[in-house]
């Protein structure tokens, strides 16, 4: 598969635990109201990447793992998965197609830790190389600093507090939708606001 100078900015995809449970789509949910990220939420059903569960609600805090993460993102950007009687897990497709685009480098994950929440750090290495094609070849060093600079100077990735980067802090349903969205919009050609204490803080690391 080639490498992906720019992908599409349609986002289809379904939610992070539809792949574990019984979930559906739907716009309102009794959670999210007055929620922070109720406004990235909707906009994420709306668009069909992401849905809540049978009893309405979304669950914005519950956490993300690596694989629902990286298949959250694989199906946002339309990566095309190839379908292989291989698979020994629901997420291996995904993790492959990944890899095949650079987002995700040969250990960056063991196969069996695929299931463990996604840090902050572990989530921005892999949306560091989502946003530029120079981190996204195997021989492309990216280290905790250079990941932090290019998700917080895209405005992809904010502090959690006053420039606090949170980076081993584990990422939520709300978290992931609101920076899924911002991924697609920089890739769209949008300029987001950049939280500069978070710009301040990833240069100083």
């Amino acid at each position: 598969m080639n490498k992906l100078s720019k992908v599409s900015i349609i986002a289809v995809i379904i939610g992070t635990l539809s792949f574990t449970g019984s979930v559906f789509a739907k716009v309102s949910f009794s959670d999210t109201g007055s929620h922070w990220a109720s406004q990235s939420i909707d906009s994420a059903v709306t668009a069909g990447y992401v849905q809540g569960y049978e009893d309405g609600t979304f669950q914005p805090e519950n956490n993300v793992t690596r694989a629902e993460f990286v298949t959250m993102l694989v199906r946002a950007l339309k990566i095309p998965v190839a379908e292989s009687g291989a698979n020994v897990e629901w997420y291996d497709g995904f993790v492959s197609s990944a890899t095949d685009v650079g987002f995700l480098q040969d250990g960056d994950f063991k196969s069996q830790e695929m299931n463990e929440p996604i840090t902050r750090v572990e989530m921005s290495h892999v949306i560091a190389r989502a946003l530029r094609t120079d981190l996204q070849a195997p021989s492309a060093q990216l280290s905790d600093k250079l990941a932090m600079q290019a998700v917080t100077g895209a405005g992809v990735v904010n502090g959690v507090a006053s420039g606090d980067l949170g980076l081993n802090g584990v990422t939520t349903r709300a978290q992931s939708v609101t920076v899924i969205d911002r991924i697609i919009k920089v890739l769209g050609g949008t300029v987001l606001d950049a939280d500069q204490d978070a710009v301040t803080t990833a240069n100083n690391m």
